[in-house]
């Protein structure tokens, strides 16, 4: 599975919505980015989707019907059992009823110093004009963002260790997973190689130098996304709901492929 194939089934945007009699969705706010392991579990960042909504307004993940051969999203897909991370991190954690395939491994190992990382999701974009109106509107579009683990440290709004990544992380990637670099074959790697998640990407941080600001993306560290819990993961830690068997998981009927 490469670059593609992860932006049009695993990784989507998520939006504010509001939802009609006839169960039609107009999509109103860009919040962020989440994804799936495939199996129907979702994770986003809680900031992300923690604002009380009206009772006619949903949080949507916004999806791709077609797969990799559409690039338009057209595919309202409703968070549903939404809620916080009963460990108080800042995790979100949802069901969504399609399926995707193949699911997405969770690492077993945490990141170090110097680590390649990979970062995908969907920052804001303020430039794009409106024709209507010729205002400028908040659009978002699909990136991805290449660096590494520049330290471990203890966060006073996490409350916990995180890592911290040389790499920019706009308004709108958080909530994004946060991969292993996959391998070139000529470094052993195979293009079937699997993305291992390591953690969630929540924000940015700014150091003001003498020359100016560096900016370094934050990143949720493995452990609190593996010990995550929420009513969607049945009680169970993140890392033991992913292991279930297909015995344990009811039939669904909405599946996509990435070959």
């Amino acid at each position: 599975m490469g670059y593609a194939e992860m932006f049009a089934y695993h990784v989507m945007p998520i939006t504010r919505a509001r939802r009609d009699a006839d169960g039609n969705y107009d999509l109103l706010q860009w919040v962020g980015t989440g994804f799936t392991f495939g199996e129907g579990t979702f994770v986003t960042c809680w900031h992300c989707v923690g604002a009380e909504l009206p009772d006619d307004e949903v949080y949507l993940a916004v999806g791709r019907r077609g797969g990799v051969q559409q690039s338009k999203r057209d595919w309202p897909i409703e968070l549903q059992q939404l809620a916080r991370d009963t460990n108080g991190a800042d995790l979100a954690l949802a069901r969504i009823e399609p399926w995707f395939s193949p699911r997405l491994a969770l690492a077993a190992d945490p990141l170090e110093w110097g680590d390649d990382v990979v970062a995908f999701g969907f920052p804001h974009t303020l430039d794009t004009i409106d024709p209507e109106t010729n205002e400028k509107r908040i659009e978002t579009h699909a990136r991805v963002f290449k660096g590494y683990v520049t330290r471990l440290f203890p966060d006073e709004y996490q409350g916990d260790a995180v890592v911290e990544l040389a790499m920019p992380a706009p308004v709108g990637m958080s909530g994004g997973p946060l991969f292993n670099v996959q391998r070139s074959a000529a470094r052993g790697g195979t293009s079937n190689e699997p993305f291992e998640c390591f953690g969630v990407v929540f924000g940015e941080r700014i150091h003001q130098t003498p020359d100016g600001e560096i900016k370094f993306g934050t990143a949720l560290r493995l452990d609190t996304l593996r010990n995550a819990t929420a009513e969607a993961t049945n009680g169970l830690r993140l890392a033991e709901y992913l292991t279930r068997t297909e015995a344990d998981t009811p039939e669904v009927g909405n599946t996509a492929r990435s070959e």
